[in-house]
């Protein structure tokens, strides 16, 4: 088994490189990691205090941060769409709540 910063370090490149795949959930990360879903499931909430569907969440909300930032995608919905949300409302909600300002006013720097 590996240490712990060895596989969130793994965990991380496996999300990085299907971010955008709304599809990419909890049982493809685990998969991609070659744990079982219940061994993953214990690992990231022992690691993180997470579940792996609330990491994967979290790993998309921080890509949507970056990408407001640098200014690599015009609008929100892009930007929804870039980090593997399938609605970009439901991105909005969940930016909101995790970074207490909404994505547009990222986007223009106001927040």
């Amino acid at each position: 088994m590996p240490n712990s910063q060895t596989l969130l370090a793994r965990l991380r490149g496996l999300a990085s490189l299907s971010i955008a795949d709304p599809a990419f959930d909890p049982a493809a990360l685990a998969a991609g990691a070659r744990l079982s879903e219940r061994t993953l499931y214990r690992r990231l909430k022992e690691l993180t205090g997470l579940t792996p569907a609330a990491w994967l969440r979290e790993q998309r909300l921080e890509y949507a941060r970056r990408l407001l930032e640098s200014g690599a995608r015009p609008t929100v919905a892009q930007v929804a769409y870039a980090a593997g949300f399938v609605n970009a409302d439901y991105f909005g909600q969940l930016y909101f709540q995790r970074f207490g300002c909404r994505p547009s006013d990222h986007l223009r720097g106001e927040c």
